[in-house]
C-alpha cells in the first residue's frame, strides 16, 4: 500500500510535463494490472527457482504485490493532477519557496484525498490478492490463501467469525478514510480562509 501509493504519486507527478518516451512509460506503469495474475506469478516462481531465490511473502510476493497494485495507485494520482491548478505552485515559486517546500506546504495539501484514496485502493488489491500470492509466497501463509486452504478441506465455524472480522476490519478503513478526508478538507478550508484574510 504505502510503495505502491509513494511509487504511483511520483510517477504521476513526473507525468505532469511531457517529456520523450512518456507513452512508452505509461503502457509499461499499467502492463502491471493488463497481465493476469496467474502468469505473473508462476514468471515469477520459475524466475526465482531459477535464480535461487527463496519464496517468501516479503521478497517475491511484495515485489509482485507492488507490480499489481502500482498502476491503480498512478492512475488515480494521474486523475487527481489532471484536476490540479499549477497556478498556485508558480505563486509559490514565484514567491521564492524552494521546490521541496512548494510541494509540502502547497501542493501535498491538495493531493492529500487522493493520497487516501490510492492507499486505500491499493490496500484492498494487495488484501484481496490470491493468483500471485499462491506462486510466491512460498511456504508463507496469506489470509487469502489460508481462507481457501480452510475452505477446500471442510467448512470450519472459524470462517464465518474471520468473516465477520474482516468486514468490520473493511468498515473502520472506511470510516478511518471518511475522517481523514473531512480532516483534510476542514483544513483547506482553513487555509484559504487565512490566506484570503492576509490579502484583504
Amino acid at each position: 500500500m504505502v510503495v505502491s501509493t509513494v511509487l504511483g504519486t511520483l510517477t504521476a507527478q513526473a507525468f505532469r510535463s511531457k517529456f520523450r518516451g512518456s507513452n512508452v512509460v505509461f503502457y509499461l506503469v499499467i502492463l502491471g494490472m493488463m497481465v493476469p495474475g496467474v502468469l505473473l506469478g508462476l514468471g515469477m516462481a520459475l524466475l526465482s527457482s531459477q535464480l535461487g531465490i527463496d519464496k517468501h511473502w516479503w521478497s517475491t510476493s511484495f515485489v509482485l504485490h507492488v507490480v499489481y497494485t502500482f498502476p491503480f495507485s498512478f492512475l488515480v494520482m494521474l486523475a487527481i493532477f489532471n484536476r490540479f491548478d499549477s497556478s498556485v505552485e508558480d505563486a509559490s515559486l514565484a514567491l521564492g519557496v524552494s521546490p521541496s517546500r512548494t510541494f509540502q506546504k502547497v501542493t501535498f495539501p491538495i493531493i492529500f484525498p487522493g493520497i487516501l484514496s490510492s492507499m486505500l485502493f491499493a490496500f484492498t488489491l494487495s488484501y484481496d490478492e490470491f493468483p500471485r500470492t499462491l506462486f510466491t509466497s512460498g511456504s508463507d501463509v496469506t489470509i487469502p490463501i489460508a481462507i481457501y486452504g480452510t475452505f477446500s478441506v471442510e467448512i470450519h465455524p472459524n470462517l464465518f467469525a474471520f468473516g465477520i472480522l474482516t468486514t468490520l476490519f473493511s468498515f473502520s478503513l472506511l470510516i478511518i478514510y471518511v475522517i481523514l478526508l473531512a480532516r483534510a478538507s476542514r483544513k483547506l478550508e482553513v487555509d484559504d480562509s487565512g490566506i484570503q484574510e492576509e490579502i484583504a
